[in-house]
């Protein structure tokens, strides 16, 4: 009997520990610019780490996009960056790359992760509306290829106003 009660008592033990490790990995670990990063000279592009993750959705309202990841992770921070190139393919509309870099800082962790990233897009704008300042409002969008590591999703129109 005792030897039940020793194996209910470790049981018991062990799951409490199991789901207060869960509760406090389950916060949200990531870290994020705000807003996207403007590289005119393709120089923040080379230092960028692209850890595995899958892109489940891309969503623009206004001038923020937001995107659903999801990863393996749980026990370290991860770091996202959304980079975008000043120049633009001369298209009807224009279109522009944007990359995602997630740094997973060597998170050993496999807990599946989802996440979604809002990023503001207005130095994207600007950079547009700078390249195209006589555009007359009718034309003012720019499709977005949005590219993580060897992954990239749909295009996506981002309208300016």
């Amino acid at each position: 009997m005792k030897k039940i009660v020793l194996l209910a008592s470790t049981i018991l033990l062990t799951v409490v520990i199991f789901i207060t490790s869960i509760s406090s990995v389950s916060a949200a670990q990531i870290r994020q610019n705000l807003s996207i990063i403007i590289d005119p000279r393709d120089s923040i592009k080379q230092d960028l780490v692209f850890d595995s993750l899958d892109i489940q959705e891309v969503i623009i309202i206004n001038d923020n996009i937001s995107i659903n990841v999801s990863y393996s992770g749980g026990c370290k921070i991860h770091d996202f960056t959304l980079i975008g190139e000043s120049r633009f393919v001369e298209t009807l509309p224009v279109q522009g790359d944007i990359i995602l870099s997630h740094n997973s800082n060597r998170d050993g962790c496999e807990m599946l992760r989802v996440d979604t990233l809002t990023f503001d897009l207005t130095p994207l704008k600007e950079a547009y509306l700078a390249a195209y300042p006589t555009n007359d409002g009718d034309n003012n969008s720019i499709i977005i290829r949005l590219v993580s590591g060897d992954q990239s999703y749909e295009p996506i129109e981002y309208q300016i106003k």
